[in-house]
């Protein structure tokens, strides 16, 4: 599972309100987001933020997290990523 940018993020809250066309749907997000209120925007940066620290304690839990430079890793055999294995050697 790939951590989302803030973009993603409004992406996906974006489509769960949206009821119009598959081919508008992204002049519509444009629109939507340029139309968010300030408060709006810290409020769904704050859920953003929210959701990406219980996905980052979930990869650290399954060991899927460099401890070193918090890059994913795809070996589970090592705290460390291969990058920083090698800079070790």
């Amino acid at each position: 599972m790939k951590i989302k940018t803030f973009e993603d993020f409004l992406s996906d809250e974006h489509a769960k309100q949206y009821s119009g066309l598959d081919d508008d749907m992204v002049d519509n997000f444009d629109n939507w987001v340029a139309n968010l209120g300030v408060d709006d925007v810290i409020e769904y940066a704050n859920e953003c933020i929210e959701q990406t620290i219980k996905e980052y304690q979930e990869k650290i839990k399954k060991g899927k997290i460099c401890l070193k430079c918090g890059a994913e890793k795809e070996d589970d055999n090592s705290v460390f990523c291969n990058k920083c294995l090698k800079k070790n050697k």
